[in-house]
């Protein structure tokens, strides 16, 4: 084992079950909203891999107790979660919130789809996959939410989501962004009318945020930002341009094959008019992550640093013409 955080995480686990002996601590170097170590672990002579996962404390809209209880209720829907083990929720450990969760089989990979390591070559299997990954976001969007331990939905979610992503960025920029002021102005003018359907909303639905061992999606992770309100939401952030090419496969299985497989699934029509308007505020809502993970790192509340704000700026500028056009 290496690194400071050894003993105490060490601790943690050992708060769960007193008998346990930690064999490997080793840091996970993934994402911007979480530090994250994967932990091996002896109990009672069976082997148990473990996942310690700590958010930072700018970056996550909910607080990790209602992640904790959310994952305890969705063990017991067809959603696949790591069974959630204990919190601690108040830092005494690691000195911030942590918890230990199951460290279930498979790859989280961002460009399974795409170019990465992970994708198949075979052709069958890469479509099996991207089917799976419809399906999953369709039974996260079937559950049924005055079942969870969430708050009610936000009477205009839209709007509410404007608000709350212009307040961010205010917040976190060091100097004014007019590419973004442009984008709220768009926004602003194009958000949809409150959904007649709410539903459990994940927040940050993609293939890195899924462990996927064959064709099969193991485990939907990092439910930080989840909440009830437009699924559409989750739709346009996986299909917004900017994740198009990892997140499709070209000529194979594009946006409408992906929406056709999600609706077929859920047995309901998904508003494409919502779609592309959550397609466009994910592109700022990136834009609005990469400030506030650089404010993290300058507070030392996250050892992960995103690039500038301006990586999301040219796709984003160019949706927008496209638009305008």
């Amino acid at each position: 084992m290496s690194g400071a955080d050894d003993a105490a995480i060490a601790a943690l686990v050992r708060h769960w079950r007193p008998d346990t002996e930690v064999t490997r601590i080793e840091r996970h170097f993934a994402g911007a909203s979480s530090d994250i170590w994967m932990v091996d672990a002896v109990v009672s002579g069976a082997e148990w891999p473990l996942v310690v996962r700590m958010p930072a404390l700018t970056l996550a809209d909910g607080g990790l107790a209602r992640e904790f209880d959310l994952l305890r209720v969705l063990a017991d829907t067809v959603v696949p979660v790591p069974e959630a083990y204990l919190i601690d929720a108040s830092g005494r450990f690691l000195g911030r919130p942590a918890m230990l969760i199951e460290r279930v089989a498979g790859v989280a990979d961002r460009k399974v789809h795409g170019t990465g390591a992970s994708r198949p070559s075979d052709p069958t299997l890469s479509l099996a996959r991207a089917r799976a990954v419809a399906n999953a976001l369709a039974d996260i969007h079937h559950v049924d939410p005055t079942t969870l331990p969430l708050p009610p939905a936000d009477a205009d979610p839209a709007r509410s989501a404007i608000d709350a992503i212009d307040a961010q960025i205010r917040r976190h920029e060091r100097e004014a962004m007019p590419e973004l002021r442009l984008a709220m102005l768009w926004l602003r003018e194009n958000a949809p009318p409150a959904p007649e359907r709410r539903a459990l909303v994940h927040g940050d639905f993609r293939p890195a945020n899924l462990m996927i061992d064959g064709s099969r999606i193991t485990a939907v992770l990092d439910w930080e930002f989840s909440h009830i309100g437009d699924p559409a939401a989750d739709i346009g952030w996986y299909l917004t341009p900017y994740y198009r090419a990892d997140h499709l496969i070209a000529g194979a299985w594009e946006a409408e094959d992906f929406l056709s497989c999600y609706e077929a699934r859920l047995g309901a029509f998904a508003d494409r008019a919502a779609i592309r308007f959550w397609s466009i505020h994910a592109m700022v809502r990136l834009a609005a992550i990469a400030l506030a993970s650089l404010d993290a790192f300058r507070a030392g509340e996250s050892m992960r640093i995103m690039p500038s704000a301006e990586f999301v700026v040219g796709p984003l500028l160019a949706t927008l013409a496209e638009e305008a056009a």
